[in-house]
C-alpha cells in the first residue's frame, strides 16, 4: 500500500516490495504463532503508511487534511498498547507536523488543529484498553524496558556485541534465536538489499530523470518527504532498540520490524532503478525472476532450519 502511494506509475514495486518484506524467513516464521509482534508490525506499517497519506493528502479541502491526521493517530493509538519498538511513529508524526508548517503547507491555526485531530484520536485505543485492563498502565510501567538503564550495558563493547545475535535473528533464527538458518541464507539476503540500495544512491544521484519517472510534476517534492520519513523511520526504531538493550539484552532482529516497510520500500525501488522504466516485459520479467529468487531463499531458511532442529 505503501509503495502504491508512494509510486503509483511504477509497475511491479508494489509486488516486489511486499515480496521482500514477505519471503524474509524470519518474518515468515515469527507471523506462524500468536504473539505481539504480529500486531506491532502491522501497526507500524500502518502508522508509516498514514503518515504518508498525510504527504500526499490534498492541501484542499482542508477537512483531506484532517482526516489524514485522524487516520495517522488512530494508527499511532494502537502502536502505544502494542510494543515499544512501534512507538517511532511517534516522533515521526511530530516532524512531519513541523515540516509542513514550516515549509508553509499549513498555517499555525491549521497546525494546531491538525496536532488537536492527532492527539485526540492517539488517545482512543489506551482509554479502550484501560476500560478493558483498569491495570493497564500499570503494567506498562512495570514493563522490563522501564526498569533504568544498567550501567554495564551502557558500553560500546556491550551495544557493538550485539550487532552478530541482532544481524542473524533479523535474516533467520528461530525460536528463542537458537535456531539458525544456513550461513550462505544472510548473506545472500545482504546482498539482494545492498544492490536494492545501491541502486536507491544510483536514482536520487540521478534525481532529475527519477522524478520523471514519477510522471506527476506535483509530487516530485513529495519524493523527498517520504525518502527522509522513511529515513527518519529507520532512525527511530534504531534508537528506541538502542534503549531497549541498554535496560533488557535483548538483541533481536525482530524489534525492527515494525519499521521494516520502510527501508524495503526503498530497496525495492532502488532495484526498480536497475531494472529499468516504463511497464515493458524486460521490468516484469525481472521482478518475477527476483521474487522468485526470494521464495527459494524464504523455503530454504524455513526448511533447512526447523529441519534440522526437528527433524533432523
Amino acid at each position: 500500500a505503501l509503495a502504491r502511494l508512494a509510486f503509483p506509475t511504477t509497475s511491479g514495486l508494489p509486488e516486489l516490495a511486499a515480496g521482500l518484506l514477505a519471503f524474509i524467513p524470519q518474518f515468515t516464521f515469527l507471523h506462524a504463532y500468536i504473539t505481539n509482534d504480529g500486531l506491532a508490525n502491522l501497526a507500524g506499517a500502518l502508522g508509516l503508511w498514514t503518515l504518508a497519506r498525510v504527504i500526499y493528502a490534498p492541501d484542499a479541502p482542508d477537512a483531506g487534511v484532517r482526516r489524514a491526521w485522524l487516520l495517522a493517530g488512530l494508527a499511532a493509538s494502537l502502536t502505544l498498547v502494542v510494543k515499544m519498538t512501534a512507538w517511532f511513529v511517534l516522533p515521526l508524526a511530530g516532524l512531519l507536523l513541523l515540516d509542513r508548517w514550516r515549509r508553509g503547507l499549513r498555517s499555525g491555526a491549521q497546525t494546531g488543529g491538525d496536532l488537536a485531530t492527532w492527539l485526540a484520536a492517539l488517545c482512543m485505543v489506551p482509554v479502550l484498553v484501560g476500560l478493558i485492563w483498569p491495570d493497564f498502565a500499570a503494567r506498562l510501567l512495570n514493563a522490563p524496558h522501564t526498569g533504568g538503564i544498567r550501567p554495564d550495558y551502557a558500553t560500546l563493547e556491550h551495544l557493538w556485541g550485539l550487532a552478530p545475535m541482532t544481524h542473524a535473528s533479523f535474516w533467520g533464527r528461530f525460536g528463542w534465536v537458537n535456531v539458525p538458518v544456513p550461513r550462505p541464507l544472510p548473506w545472500a539476503l545482504d546482498a539482494i538489499w545492498a544492490v536494492g540500495l545501491g541502486g536507491v544512491v544510483y536514482g536520487v544521484a540521478r534525481a532529475g530523470r527519477a522524478l520523471d519517472r514519477i510522471r506527476e510534476a506535483r509530487r516530485g517534492p513529495m519524493f523527498w518527504q517520504i525518502l527522509w520519513l522513511c529515513l527518519a523511520a529507520c532512525g527511530f526504531v534504531f534508537i528506541l532498540f538502542i534503549g531497549f538493550n541498554l535496560t533488557v539484552m535483548q538483541p533481536q532482529g525482530r524489534f525492527f520490524y515494525p519499521a521494516v516497510a520502510a527501508p524495503v520500500l526503498w530497496v525495492a525501488w532502488g532495484w526498480s532503478q536497475w531494472l529499468g522504466a516504463g511497464r515493458g516485459s524486460h521490468r516484469g520479467l525481472g521482478v518475477v525472476l527476483l521474487l522468485g529468487l526470494l521464495v527459494g531463499i524464504n523455503l530454504w531458511g524455513l526448511c533447512a532450519g526447523l529441519g534440522s532442529a526437528y527433524w533432523g
